[in-house]
């Protein structure tokens, strides 16, 4: 997981937990933003941070969500406006 923020837009990551269960974590850089019992919970508070950060950065801000056979996929979550 390369971990960083590029220019104006910043990627939040959701690793599965490890051996596929909780908990559930979420990162912004190198940093854990949280861990969380549910997958759920951890998309939630992603969604919400994604938001926090584009209210206060003006940027935007993408998720990379890797699925239970490691693949990650991107979801261009909250674009700055």
């Amino acid at each position: 997981m390369d971990a960083r923020d590029f220019g104006n837009t910043v990627t939040l990551y959701l690793p599965q937990g490890a051996g596929g269960g909780p908990p559930y974590a979420v990162f912004q850089d190198r940093s854990k933003a949280g861990d969380f019992p549910t997958r759920d919970e951890a998309l939630r508070f992603a969604v919400s941070l994604a938001v926090t950060i584009r209210d206060s950065k003006g940027v935007n801000v993408r998720m990379r969500i890797e699925d239970e056979a490691g693949g990650w996929e991107t979801r261009d979550s909250v674009a700055a406006g």
